[in-house]
This record gives structure tokens, C-alpha cells and sequence, in this order.
């Protein structure tokens, strides 16, 4: 806690930075778990623990507390581990969470019952728009003689077939949520699709890869610079390799890991206006969130925060401005130039570009 205070992060933060964590924590063990339950001739799943471990190595990485208990946090809620922890589990398989407009979504159903009951042959789904989004729906039905099954029996894997969504229509980024239901079991799973667009960094910005003489001559003058390097360690000397989930244990146990917690996200900020986004990393940011992090030389209200484990807690970031000078500057270290093949990676260099254009380009400090 004396670390964390000395770091500059506020009590506020680092309650944002616990619940973030552990909301990153609870898609990994989803993640995990409903890939065992996809395997053929299952012979069961058992979690080594799901409390802070306070053995050797303390690691707190648990969606509980060292008593068992709830922690104060969103995350922790057991209703919520309940839905994919189960020994009946409604499985939608596909292959990936971001689309662009025009294309179409392809899924498989599968079904892992390991109940007493069988479940019936039949499934329905929906896709729609997520909470506070806007309006879009598209749903179906397969019954047993589209699935070319009467039932889903106890102890097996069964495939329901497959069904496809044309995503036509989105003239702007929409967060959308795909509910599968089977005799009145559901899974649900975010997916996200994105206008196409030509990022295009606007006159009025200077846009370069390394922050050099011309770059403080163009600030000096006070001009708006974008400096994107590219998401190596040989660009970035002062950086960490990033990644998508929460470290492993603990870096005391493991100490060669990077420690790289995840992303804690200004979600208010303008610039993502325009891209859906929540205050931790989802699957639209695997890409981004997998690669690397500035080491900041002090704390730094970032746009994105790179979230480090708490024996280390060095200051990090992948998305933060500043003023320097008479100019204003927006650093990132995500190399999305790099990433263009990527729908999400393409929206966000959207937002930045159209940010930096924009009267909201104003850092504080």
C-alpha cells in the first residue's frame, strides 16, 4: 500500500484496477473452462482453487477471498461463474468476436450435458444490441429436424449444427450480445462490429515513430503530434511486453514473467466516442492489449493504463497525452499501423486521428 501511494495511485484507482483485474480474470477461467467442456471424451474438470492463495508465493488471485468468501467486487459474484461453470453448458463456437459491416456470422452450437437428464434436440438464438448501445436485433430457431437431433443426452458432447447471421446494416460500431438458448439453459457471448473505415491522420497532425529533434521542433511551435512507434522492443527500449490476461500466480513464484496485468481503460474518453468499450479489456482489444507498454519514468493519468502486479507497480501505459511546450503530443505504443488487417484496430486509429483533429484534444497537463 506504501508503494502504491508513493506511485501516485489514488485509493479510487486502485479499486478500479482490483475490479478490472479480476473482470480480465473471470474471461480467462471462462475461456479455459468452456474449451475442456468443447472436448470430445471429457473425463472431467477440477480448478485447483478459486481463493487468494496465501501460501508460499502469496499470490491474490483468487475470485474469492483466503476464507472463501465473495469479494467486494462485481467479478466475484458466484451467479456469474455459475454461467459457465456447470455440469450443463450451452457451447457456441466461432471464430472470432469482431466483424465488419457486411460480413457474416458463423456458428456452431454445441451442447456439453453432464446432468442426469438429456436436453432437447432444439436450439434458439439471438443476437442483439448490448445495454446502452443501439437498436439491433436478429434472431432464429433450429428445431430436431434442422439440428438432425432429437436430444442432447447426459454424459456426451453433442453438436446442434450450425447457424450464420448476415451483419449488414452498422453505419457505425455497435457492442452486440449472442444468446443461445437450449431447454431453457443459455450462454451468452459479446461480439462487436465496426463500420468500414480508412484511417486517414488529419493535416493539422504530425505523425511520427520516434520522438526526435523534429518532433520537439513541431511541439516547440505548438503543434499536435502523434507518435506511434512501432510495437517492438527494439523501438520501445522502455517498455514491457504486454498481454490480454492477468500474470500467472505471481511473479514472486514466477519472477521471469513480464507481470503485465492488463488494461484499465478510460472508457469516457472521446476517443472512444466512436468505439464500444468497457473500463477493462474485452476481446475486441486482444489484438491491442498484446502488445507492448510504455514504462512511464512517473504515474500518468493514461487513456490506457497498462495494469502491473503489485509487487512490481511500475507506472505503464499504452495510450496517454501530455502537453509539451507550447504543442500537445499522444503517445501509443499498440503499433496500430501494424495491426490494419484487424476491423477493431482500424476503428480505433479512426477515433485517434479524428480525436486529434478535434477541439477535444486538449490535455490537462
Amino acid at each position: 500500500d506504501e508503494r502504491r501511494k508513493k506511485n501516485g495511485i489514488s485509493d479510487e484507482e486502485w479499486e478500479r484496477r482490483v475490479n478490472a483485474t479480476g473482470e480480465i480474470a473471470l474471461k480467462a477461467y471462462r475461456e479455459e473452462i468452456e474449451g475442456v467442456m468443447r472436448t470430445p471424451g471429457l473425463s472431467g474438470i477440477s480448478l485447483l482453487g478459486l481463493q487468494d492463495f496465501t501460501g508460499q508465493g502469496t499470490a491474490l488471485v483468487g475470485m474469492l477471498n483466503s476464507h472463501l468468501q465473495p469479494k467486494p467486487y462485481p467479478f466475484s459474484d458466484p451467479a456469474r461463474f455459475a454461467r459457465f461453470f456447470s455440469d450443463r453448458m450451452v457451447l457456441v463456437l466461432f471464430d472470432r468476436y469482431t466483424y465488419e459491416n457486411g460480413e457474416t456470422f458463423n456458428a456452431e452450437v454445441k451442447v456439453a450435458n453432464y446432468g442426469k437428464k438429456p436436453l432437447p434436440g432444439e436450439f434458439s438464438y439471438t443476437l442483439e444490441t448490448a445495454p446502452s448501445g443501439h437498436g439491433y436485433e436478429a434472431s432464429g430457431h433450429r428445431d430436431p429436424a434442422e439440428t438432425g437431433t432429437t436430444s442432447c443426452p447426459p454424459d456426451a458432447l453433442t453438436s446442434l449444427g450450425t447457424f450464420s447471421i448476415a451483419l449488414t446494416g452498422f453505419t457505425e460500431a455497435a457492442a452486440l450480445r449472442l444468446t443461445v438458448t437450449v431447454g431453457g439453459i443459455s450462454s451468452e457471448y459479446p461480439l462487436w462490429v465496426y463500420p468500414h473505415v480508412d484511417p486517414a491522420c488529419p493535416e493539422c497532425v504530425y505523425e511520427t515513430e520516434v520522438f526526435d529533434d523534429k518532433t520537439k521542433e513541431m511541439l516547440a511551435r505548438g503543434g499536435r503530434v502523434y507518435v506511434s512507434p512501432h510495437s517492438t522492443k527494439e523501438a520501445i527500449p522502455d517498455s514491457i511486453q504486454a498481454q490480454f490476461t492477468t500474470d500467472f500466480w505471481s511473479v514472486g513464484t514466477f519472477p521471469a514473467q513480464e507481470g503485465a496485468m492488463g488494461q484499465l481503460i478510460k472508457k469516457d474518453h472521446p476517443i472512444f466516442r466512436d468505439f464500444p468499450t468497457d473500463e477493462w479489456s474485452d476481446w475486441q482489444w486482444f489484438r491491442m492489449a498484446s502488445q507492448r507498454a510504455f514504462i512511464l519514468p512517473h504515474y500518468q493519468d493514461a487513456i490506457i493504463t497498462e495494469m502491473d502486479c503489485y509487487v512490481r507497480q511500475r507506472p505503464m501505459a499504452q495510450l496517454y497525452e501530455t502537453k509539451y511546450g507550447a504543442g500537445r503530443v499522444l503517445f501509443s505504443s499498440m503499433g496500430l499501423q501494424d495491426l490494419q488487417e484487424y476491423p477493431e484496430a482500424r476503428m480505433l486509429l479512426d477515433c485517434i486521428y479524428r480525436y486529434l483533429g478535434s477541439d477535444d484534444f486538449d490535455p490537462r497537463s
